[in-house]
């Protein structure tokens, strides 16, 4: 709301020529400038991690994973909702949730650096506000957004895709993963200790023997 009525008022200052209220609104007020970095990484870097992800399956799989990857980035970058991606690769890759972090944070900072003087839910609202946007002066700070998303792309591409592959993070067929490795692992031929193995070997001799008394024992004369 409150950008809503910042954007408005500077619709109605340069409509009334009043260029003098216009100039001093939109250089004493800056409206909800923290959500920008949330529309920079559900437009940019998380849809190039996703990428990155996506490209690391491997070819014989791409087709079998194609539709759940598209589904889940059309969802984060009309909506805005980040945490279908994030959760994606949070458990599986926590180095790479960490570097995601700090690059979130860095796409929150450059509404600090240059003009991202904007607000929305995701960009399907987005697209709805840049008729109003522009009417208001506002074609720099849309300019600035679409290059930050760009940058913010390819960085997220490039770390989540190298980092994939120098780790070997199960970012996708991690059930499958999970499977084999338990399957290996059940098939792996179980090696005994010589030292655990003398020591059955010497129990069952003297249970024998033991077991050997009590039969003389009992036995009727």
């Amino acid at each position: 709301p409150l950008w809503l009525a910042w954007v408005t008022d500077l619709i109605n200052f340069k409509d009334a020529g009043d260029m003098a209220s216009y100039s001093n609104l939109m250089a004493t007020v800056i409206p909800a400038r923290f959500k920008v970095g949330q529309m920079i990484g559900a437009t940019g870097l998380l849809l190039g991690i996703a990428l990155a992800m996506y490209k690391r399956v491997d070819k014989d799989k791409q087709q079998r994973y194609r539709s759940m990857f598209f589904s889940t980035v059309l969802a984060v970058f009309l909506t805005g909702v980040t945490e279908p991606l994030e959760f994606m690769f949070m458990f599986c890759a926590l180095p790479l949730y960490v570097v995601y972090a700090v690059l979130q944070g860095c796409a929150f900072a450059m509404a600090g650096i240059v003009p991202l003087r904007l607000h929305s839910f995701g960009n399907l609202e987005f697209i709805t506000r840049v008729p109003m946007s522009l009417k208001a002066g506002l074609s720099g700070d849309l300019i600035n957004f679409i290059i930050c998303v760009v940058v913010f792309f390819v960085v997220g591409y490039l770390v989540a895709y190298m980092m994939i592959d120098k780790m070997k993070f199960a970012t996708q067929d991690v059930s499958e993963t999970i499977q084999m490795k338990a399957l290996r692992k059940m098939e792996e031929p179980r090696v005994v200790p010589k030292k655990l193995e003398e020591i059955v070997r010497q129990k069952e001799s003297s249970d024998f023997w033991a077991a050997g008394r009590i039969s003389l024992w009992l036995m009727p004369v």
